[in-house]
C-alpha cells in the first residue's frame, strides 16, 4: 500500500483519481498541446450531419465534455445545437444517474454522468426518469 501511495504522489495523481482517469487526463493534456485546431458549434453540427443525424431522429448522447478541449463554446451550446439538429419531431436522451442510489431525488440530485448531462437535466423541457441506478433525461419539443 505504501508503494501505491508513493507512485500516486510521484506522478501527481489527483485525490481519488484512478489509474484510468490519470492516463486519460494526461492523454488529453498531451492532445491539447499538440492538436490545437479549434472548432465551433457549426463545425460540430456539420460532423453530426455527416454521420447521418437529421431532423426527427432519436439520439442518446453520452459524452465527456472534458474531451471537447478545443471547442469554442459551452456545454449549453452543444445541447442547443443537438436540439436544433433533431428538430421538433426528434428526441434527445442523456444518461443522468445520481450519486446515491439509496436516496435519489429526481428533481434536485446532480447528474453524475458528466457536465453535459448535468446542464441538460436543468433544461425546462427535459424530463428525468426516477430510476436511481440507470436514470436518463429526455427532451422532446
Amino acid at each position: 500500500m505504501k508503494f501505491k501511495k508513493m507512485i500516486k504522489k510521484v506522478f501527481q495523481f489527483r485525490k481519488n483519481e484512478t489509474l484510468n482517469d490519470y492516463v486519460y487526463r494526461k492523454k488529453l493534456n498531451f492532445e491539447k498541446n499538440f492538436l490545437k485546431q479549434k472548432f465551433s458549434c457549426n463545425d460540430l453540427k456539420e460532423v453530426f450531419k455527416q454521420i447521418g443525424i437529421n431532423d426527427g431522429d432519436n439520439i442518446m448522447v453520452h459524452a465527456c465534455y472534458r474531451a471537447f478541449y478545443n471547442f469554442e463554446g459551452t456545454p449549453e451550446d452543444i445541447i442547443d445545437m443537438l436540439i436544433e439538429l433533431i428538430g421538433t419531431n426528434g428526441n434527445l436522451f442523456m444518461p443522468c444517474y445520481g450519486a446515491n442510489i439509496e436516496e435519489f431525488n429526481v428533481d434536485t440530485d446532480k447528474s453524475m454522468a458528466g457536465v453535459l448531462s448535468e446542464c441538460f437535466r436543468k433544461y425546462s423541457d427535459v424530463l428525468r426518469s426516477k430510476g436511481s441506478h440507470f436514470s436518463c433525461a429526455g427532451y422532446r419539443k
